[in-house]
């Protein structure tokens, strides 16, 4: 059925970015920034119309999307220019090819989907896990600014124990009832 649908209803491509008369003052604006493994969803306000302010990009806690900073971007927008972005692989955004991509690799494309949006230098506001990948991004040149948001520290003790115990074995059943466990999990 859905390869009789696909036939029916063949792609049409990818929309074009909304043209600059749409962009309203005060509102946050949604779209897609395409790199070379796919696209980022990327929620953008851009303040100010004489605003000559540093961008600030925010970053959602892992797992998450750029959805749960909406308030944020409206707070700091009013001021200066903002961006938050899906991370490759949550909210809407395409996921990076990597099996193990790393806090460095999500620095990287969001650097990149940055540069492609126009934005050369940011300031940056991350939430929780991100931290890591913030500080990654601190580490390149276009970052001026960064503030971690309850970032997660743990010790090494602490890290090793999670390590170990960081699920229970996981035993697949004839039923299928270890999905239930894992789920209440």
């Amino acid at each position: 059925a859905l390869r009789r649908t696909f036939r029916e209803y063949p792609s049409m491509g990818l929309a074009a970015a909304p043209p600059a008369s749409l962009v309203v003052e005060g509102r946050i604006g949604m779209s897609y920034v395409d790199l070379s493994f796919g696209q980022l969803r990327v929620r953008h306000r851009p303040g100010p119309r004489a605003t000559s302010a540093i961008p600030l990009l925010l970053i959602h806690d892992c797992p998450g999307s750029s959805a749960l900073l909406e308030p944020e971007l409206q707070r700091f927008g009013a001021d200066r220019p903002v961006y938050a972005i899906d991370l490759p692989g949550h909210g809407d955004s395409d996921p990076l090819p990597s099996k193990s991509p790393t806090a460095a690799s999500f620095a990287q494309v969001l650097a990149q989907a940055l540069k492609t949006l126009g934005v050369k230098r940011f300031d940056v506001l991350a939430i929780g896990l991100a931290g890591a990948i913030a500080v990654e991004l601190a580490l390149l040149p276009f970052t001026r600014r960064l503030v971690l948001e309850e970032p997660f520290l743990i010790t090494t003790a602490q890290r090793e124990t999670m390590r170990k115990q960081y699920t229970p074995p996981i035993n697949p059943q004839w039923d299928g009832s270890h999905l239930y466990r894992t789920w209440l999990m």
